[in-house]
């Protein structure tokens, strides 16, 4: 279900051979640029896209320095490339070559001090307009200021971004970014090829200025900023013939013990829902036809309907301590989650057990932790207090022969437990130590932390801060970055790090979630499996559930299904952090598509809330089958 998103210095690597096989010039630059001309003609069929709108109408048809324009508006398309002086420049102009072919119009703009020569003939030669810059004799171009005026003379148009490639590094420079903004304001949509220019490919971290891209269109594989950014638009995947070289760099790479991250896409936007992509082409939604990267031998498959010899409690109990007579909203939200999730039994333990039971009447309460019975799984923290959850995590994770600790069931820690986490022992000797994030690491059963951005900053401070956690340089340095908060860093190797240090799954909370866990000791993994970690990115794909209490809802819903895991696995099984992982992201996939299905209305899309996202859980996982 997760397709591999490979670093840069792989994809050049998988290039590298595949190119030098070419029977004839720029043979895989061509099919890179077929697929980018398929890619922007798509687009153009897909309803809602702004470069469709032909309601759009010239009032001065004196387009500066550019003839052979229709004096009128026609049925013809558009398209305007933006050619820097890289490989991705010549992609894009070969593009555009191919759409004058297929019967639209075309300019293109140059923006690097040269344009790739070959692209640049084939271009003009299919009769596609002027390559050069303003002022140059012979090549008259479009000005920034005349694309309103452009775009209202044709039924639809786009542009395409061939300014930098994957190996594009900081922001837009002043004349691309000119042509960029203008594009915006005109309403024009960017298919960016490879990955939108001012973006990190390795990274997904955004300079400012960069492309915003409506869709963008790469070849062989993903790319890592293609989960992680949103700004990517919906991103398409083409063969080129680099596939097969991709896929066995990737396991090279793999096999060497070098982490290489997975992604996901959760919700596809309706209008790209309705309308088949290209042939040949795959997005990042789920592939159901296989399970990559994930121990998956370990776990079994989830039916959604309980077996006819289950019950309420072999479908997987899950436990839930959250809320107070203060937040009373925390405890209900999760536990509704909760219960949307799994047909077994949800436990509540704590003090706002009216406000739960009334809510939900199957939920079985008790005051506490000691005296909640048979729990398959923990969730700790949502609007529970600090100190509270102190007390609460400290006999989890530390209490003795017969306590809820002994039993050593995960426990995913969310909110006020992440926070307790990461309070120290208070000496005053000038090197603290904090008790619970070693607890932590030497807990027998799985860990799974689920902080947002603030609190993941404060699990880091605490992590680097303990004497017991072990860091390479690399790791270090990579968490040393999180605690600057005026600047962006890369999430995956900081996630990783912690996940590794902690030995835990950590879900890092976001538009683009990120998702990690280390091997466990008794991994078959051929490489050092004490050091290797998996890691998957999944791109909601909408950003309906960036509203209060939605994470209390993933948390009860993420609950639920490592307890059901653990349910379905048997009494006896021990459930390998990788397999644990691989629930968790099945729960941050649910989580964002049912936050899609809480805003869909009647007439259209709207403001939704974490109570009608929990609601919406049971639609989601048959929408999904997960």
């Amino acid at each position: 279900m997760f397709h591999p998103l490979l670093p840069v210095e792989a994809i050049r690597a998988a290039e590298e051979g595949v190119i030098a096989s070419d029977s004839f010039p720029d043979e895989t630059m061509q099919k890179a640029a077929t697929a980018v001309a398929d890619t922007v003609q798509w687009l153009s069929t897909v309803p809602g896209v702004p470069g469709n709108d032909r309601a759009a109408s010239a009032n001065d048809n004196d387009v500066h320095g550019f003839s052979g324009l229709p004096q009128e508006k026609t049925l013809t398309p558009a398209v305007i490339i933006v050619a820097g002086s890289g490989g991705n420049g010549g992609d894009a102009l070969y593009a555009g070559a191919v759409l004058v072919q297929r019967g639209w119009h075309a300019v293109a703009v140059r923006v690097g001090s040269s344009v790739h020569e070959r692209a640049r003939r084939a271009f003009e030669k299919s009769g596609g307009g002027g390559v050069g810059k303003d002022g140059e004799a012979g090549e008259a171009v479009l000005s920034p200021d005349d694309l309103a005026q452009y775009r209202a003379r044709f039924s639809s148009c786009f542009l395409i971004d061939g300014v930098t490639g994957i190996g594009g590094h900081g922001p837009l420079r002043d004349e691309p970014a000119t042509w960029i903004a203008a594009a915006a304001d005109a309403g024009i949509p960017v298919v960016a090829v490879d990955i939108p220019s001012g973006i990190d490919a390795d990274t997904g971290i955004a300079h400012t200025p960069h492309v915003v891209a409506a869709a963008t269109v790469t070849f062989g594989a993903f790319r890592r900023a293609h989960a992680m950014n949103s700004d990517c638009g919906v991103v398409l995947q083409a063969d080129c013939g680099l596939r097969d070289a991709c896929r066995s760099e990737c396991e090279k790479r793999e096999a060497d013990g070098e982490t290489i991250a997975s992604g996901v896409r959760a919700v596809t936007p309706p209008d790209i829902r309705q309308i088949a992509v290209p042939d040949g082409m795959v997005t990042l939604a789920p592939d159901k036809s296989k399970v990559r990267g994930m121990s998956s031998a370990a776990w079994p498959a989830m039916a959604l309907e309980p077996g006819a010899h289950d019950d309420k409690y072999t479908g997987g109990v899950v436990g839930v301590r959250a809320g107070s007579p203060e937040y009373p909203g925390a405890a209900v939200l999760c536990t509704t989650a909760a219960v949307r999730a799994t047909s077994a039994m949800v436990r509540f333990a704590g003090k706002s057990s009216d406000a739960v039971v009334a809510a939900h009447p199957e939920i079985v309460a008790a005051d506490d932790i000691a005296s909640s019975g048979r729990v398959q799984a923990w969730v700790v923290g949502p609007g529970g207090g600090v100190e509270r959850n102190y007390d609460d995590l400290h006999d989890l994770l530390c209490g003795s022969e017969g306590s809820a600790a002994s039993k050593k069931c995960p426990i995913l820690i969310d909110a006020d437990g992440l926070t307790a986490l990461c309070q120290s022992d208070g000496n005053d000797s000038g090197s603290e130590a904090f008790p619970l994030i070693r607890a932590v690491k030497n807990y027998d059963g799985a860990i799974i932390l689920t902080p947002h951005q603030g609190e993941f900053r404060r699990v880091v401070k605490a992590v680097l801060a303990e004497p017991s956690v072990e860091l390479s340089s690399e790791e270090r340095e990579a968490l040393t970055d999180v605690l600057n908060p005026d600047s962006d860093y890369p999430r995956i190797p900081a996630v990783s790090a912690v996940a590794r240090a902690l030995h835990c799954v950590v879900l890092l909370k976001g538009r683009s979630t990120v998702v990690a866990a280390p091997a466990d000791s008794s991994s078959d993994t051929p490489a050092d499996a004490s050091s290797q970690v998996k890691v998957c990115v999944v791109d909601a794909g909408c950003s309906w559930a960036a509203t209060p209490g939605s994470g209390d809802v993933l948390s009860g819903l993420a609950g639920a299904l490592v307890a059901e895991s653990v349910g379905h696995a048997g009494p006896d099984a021990e459930l390998p952090l990788f397999a644990l992982m691989e629930t968790v992201v099945r729960a941050a996939v649910i989580h964002a598509s049912a936050a899609d299905i809480a805003a869909e209305t009647e007439d259209g899309y709207a403001p939704t809330s974490a109570s009608v996202i929990a609601e919406a859980i049971p639609r989601a996982r048959a929408r999904l089958q997960m």
